[in-house]
């Protein structure tokens, strides 16, 4: 149902805003159109950026940093497709500094069902 779907992304959202100190990195995936109007808006409020546009995909993964956060600056960031998935699956990379070091964050959902396996282990 896509009103409890966007329910349930609000109820997220608060869970994640309540936590104490704040979260500087917030990595989502099995996001859909819906709840991401949801998961921007809400997080935009409450300080945090998306590192990358939001696709136009049916479902897809979002990275968000919170601004101002005095460990996690954004360096560089970027949405790599996997070629040969058939599910529209990519990989967000997002380069950052913490104190003075670079680390790379990384997430992604990977290829499912059983019909997918081959493809899942390429994307792995």
């Amino acid at each position: 149902d896509g009103h409890l779907c966007a329910d349930r992304a609000g109820e997220v959202c608060s869970i994640l805003l309540e936590e104490t100190p704040a979260w500087d990195v917030v990595f989502l995936q099995e996001v859909v159109p819906k709840t991401a109007r949801v998961f921007v808006g809400r997080l935009k409020a409450s300080g945090y950026s998306c590192v990358t546009e939001v696709p136009s995909a049916e479902y897809f993964t979002l990275m968000f940093v919170r601004e101002g956060a005095q460990a996690v600056k954004v360096v560089h960031a970027k949405r790599v497709p996997f070629g040969r998935s058939a599910m529209g699956r990519d990989l967000i990379e997002a380069w950052v500094d913490v104190a003075g070091h670079q680390i790379r964050l990384m997430t992604s959902h990977f290829e499912s069902c059983r019909e997918g396996a081959e493809e899942r282990q390429r994307q792995l």
